[in-house]
């Protein structure tokens, strides 16, 4: 082993022998000081030096770009097509399990920035699902559904937008948290007229959108008797029902509007 992997080996072998906090904490010192790191990732001319050791340990993707003979191993370097900032994001939850959101301009990112919050969560729970890093997903759900009950409805139905975007497992994860607001918080956005606005034009455009919220309203209301023929909620879910259609009408009507 060279000198710089013994060097290495030691810093790890003293962290592992305390508590994995410390020893992660250790390794971002390290990063932030640029010492034994061994692996650059960049982004749109932006480059972030880590360790291998603490990302290919959390990372399927970077595991196997590092180990697999793909040129990542000879050049140890990793170029991604993400955004900057998510990254940036994603290498803080890797060394502390756990992601923040504030301005730093060290790497020329300008990080104080509205549209990260609550999107960005969305953004990481994607990444987390990309670079096979389950955790990270995990946290970035739970964050996504605790920002949600304080953000605004405009902010809420742009959520919406970006989320019926998305084909990876954000479909099963995070929409139902964002149906559950939005069923909660129907009166809200109602009463403004630009968000009732977008409202239905979301739930007209978007095929998945209107039959998961048609659906959700239909389990809020499973033992209660619908007025207008006497079908119960259960029965209107299925296909001989007189709501099976699903139709924009039915849903919007459910909200008042």
């Amino acid at each position: 082993m060279s000198a710089r992997g013994s060097q290495l080996q030691k810093a790890w072998d003293d962290a592992r022998r305390a508590r994995p906090q410390i020893a992660l904490a250790a390794f971002k010192q390290y990063r932030d000081e640029d010492r034994f790191t061994d692996l650059t990732i960049i982004c749109h001319g932006h480059e972030f030096k880590c360790h291998k050791v603490i990302v290919c340990a959390q990372s399927g993707f970077f595991a196997a770009a590092c180990t697999n003979g793909f040129q990542e191993r000879l050049t140890s370097k990793v170029e991604l097509s993400d955004d900057p900032y998510h990254i940036f994001l994603l290498l803080e939850f890797l060394y502390g399990q756990a992601y923040f959101m504030w301005n730093d301009t060290s790497n020329g990112l300008d990080f104080d920035n509205p549209r990260y919050l609550p999107r960005i969560h969305i953004h990481l729970y994607e990444l987390g699902d990309k670079y096979h890093i389950p955790e990270l997903c995990r946290v970035a759900a739970s964050c996504f559904g605790s920002t949600l009950q304080w953000t605004s409805a405009q902010q809420l139905l742009s959520c919406v937008q970006l989320i019926y975007q998305r084909e990876c497992t954000i479909a099963q994860v995070l929409r139902g948290k964002i149906i559950s607001q939005i069923i909660g918080r129907s009166a809200d956005i109602v009463e403004d007229e630009e968000q009732k606005e977008r409202l239905v034009k979301l739930v007209h455009e978007n095929e998945h959108f209107r039959e998961e919220l048609f659906r959700a309203q239909l389990h809020d209301l499973a033992k209660t008797q619908d007025p207008t023929g006497g079908w119960n909620a259960r029965e209107m879910g299925r296909d001989d029902s007189p709501c099976s259609n699903h139709t924009p009408e039915i849903g919007l009507n459910w909200f008042g509007i």
